[in-house]
């Protein structure tokens, strides 16, 4: 039995010896390798700093290319069910109604899909699409009603589209100011999304409601891109 183990050690050695000699290059450096991992942790070359920093020019990068990809309207996996596109200018004849975009049947988009400013701010909604191009209505097509809330105390009203967007059927009584936000309550759009501010406020023609003008996070004429939420509701 002795015998038998000594001789099976001998084959092991024997084969091992074997095995550096055809594999010495991938032994010695898979040997390196683990050296350097064990150094790296446990010597002093060790560097915590070095490491944040390394994470920091990832995370720098990675906004970087997410900028860009905005930029040429190429989706990202993260950003799934938003596609941005351009819009084309017809300055100066834009009368702040409809827009065209870069991007169309090809692309995903259909009718009735939510446009955003920016994230979280409505600007308008897809009416109608072709292969590579887009028509958008925006929030100043004098046809333009939808469901509102008003400021902390969510005051139920209506957003009436114009060149000067407006705001209709405020409630006589409620509590609204100058400043106040106004947020989406309408279906067709997320819920809570930002559409503008409180620019002034008066009684209407009959008295019964009280009205007020709404200043809007941006310019139409300064808008040279949107972005189309392809995944709502």
């Amino acid at each position: 039995m002795k015998t038998t183990r000594i001789l099976f050690q001998g084959i092991f050695l024997i084969v091992m010896i074997v095995a550096l000699i055809f594999f010495r290059g991938e032994a010695r450096d898979f040997i390196v390798g683990l050296r350097d991992i064990v150094y790296g942790i446990f010597g002093p070359s060790y560097d915590v700093k070095k490491i944040q920093d390394i994470e920091a020019e990832n995370i720098s990068l990675q906004k970087q290319i997410d900028l860009l990809n905005l930029k040429l309207g190429v989706r990202n996996k993260k950003d799934d069910g938003v596609i941005s596109a351009f819009v084309y200018s017809t300055y100066p004849f834009n009368d702040k109604v409809h827009i065209i975009i870069d991007k169309g049947s090809d692309d995903g988009i259909d009718v009735g899909m939510p446009v955003m400013f920016k994230k979280g701010i409505i600007f308008g909604k897809v009416i109608s699409v072709h292969k590579t191009q887009s028509e958008v209505q925006t929030i100043f097509d004098p046809s333009w009603k939808t469901s509102v809330v008003i400021g902390t105390s969510s005051v139920r009203a209506v957003l009436q589209g114009g060149n000067t967007p407006g705001i209709e059927f405020i409630p006589k009584d409620a509590s609204v100011f100058n400043g106040d936000e106004i947020l989406n309550s309408a279906p067709e759009f997320p819920m809570r999304s930002f559409i503008g501010n409180i620019r002034s406020i008066q009684e209407d023609e009959k008295k019964l409601w009280q009205i007020a003008d709404v200043e809007t996070p941006f310019s139409l004429d300064a808008v040279d891109s949107v972005l189309i939420l392809t995944q709502f509701p």
